[in-house]
């Protein structure tokens, strides 16, 4: 299994149908990516998968779908990685 995951994980780096544009691009074209979003990722997980769901909170996603679907970022403090909107909403959403 871990073996098929490197595998998906490579191949969605590789092609660039798998590369998210929710991110700003640097002078070079190359998307800049917030450093909670990059704390946040498992280890191994390039950051080329994340993009912004539907909820205003960033996931990661090992599969091309419409509309995108994927693994929720948690944090360090075990919170979802969400944008200033969406951070605001689930602060004031009790858990659970």
């Amino acid at each position: 299994m871990t073996r098929v995951f490197a595998f998906v994980l490579f191949a969605c780096t590789s092609l660039s149908a798998c590369v998210m544009s929710d991110f700003p691009l640097d002078e070079n074209g190359q998307p800049i990516y917030p450093p909670e979003i990059i704390a946040a990722l498992p280890e191994g997980v390039p950051p080329a998968i994340v993009f912004l769901a539907a909820d205003g909170c960033y996931a990661y996603s090992i599969e091309v779908s419409e509309p995108a679907t994927g693994f929720p970022l948690y944090g360090r403090d075990g919170k979802r990685v969400c944008n200033a909107e969406a951070q605001a909403r689930v602060a004031a959403t009790p858990d659970v």
